[in-house]
C-alpha cells in the first residue's frame, strides 16, 4: 500500500485522541507531539499538545502551545 502525505500524522492524531478519551494523557501527549515533529505547522496539533499538557498539570507548557495555536489560527482565540 502506498501511503498519502499526511498518512503518518493522521495516524499519530487518531491514536493520540484514543488515549486522550482513555485518559492515558501522558501517552496522548507523546504522539501528539510526534505529530508536531512531522509537521510544526498545525494549529489543532499545537492546541491538542495544550489540552493533554494542561491535564496533565503542565501549565506552563500547555501556554506555549496555546499561544502557538492561535499565533497559527487566530480563530481559536473566539
Amino acid at each position: 500500500m502506498l501511503e498519502k502525505p499526511g498518512d503518518g500524522r493522521r495516524v499519530q492524531v487518531h491514536l493520540a485522541s484514543a488515549l486522550a478519551q482513555l485518559s492515558r494523557y501522558a501517552e496522548a501527549g507523546l504522539h501528539f507531539e510526534a505529530t508536531l515533529a512531522l509537521d510544526p505547522e498545525p494549529a489543532d496539533a499545537h492546541f491538542h499538545v495544550a489540552l493533554t499538557l494542561h491535564s496533565l498539570g503542565r501549565t506552563a507548557g500547555a501556554n506555549g502551545h496555546y499561544q502557538e495555536a492561535v499565533r497559527l489560527n487566530p480563530g481559536l482565540a473566539r
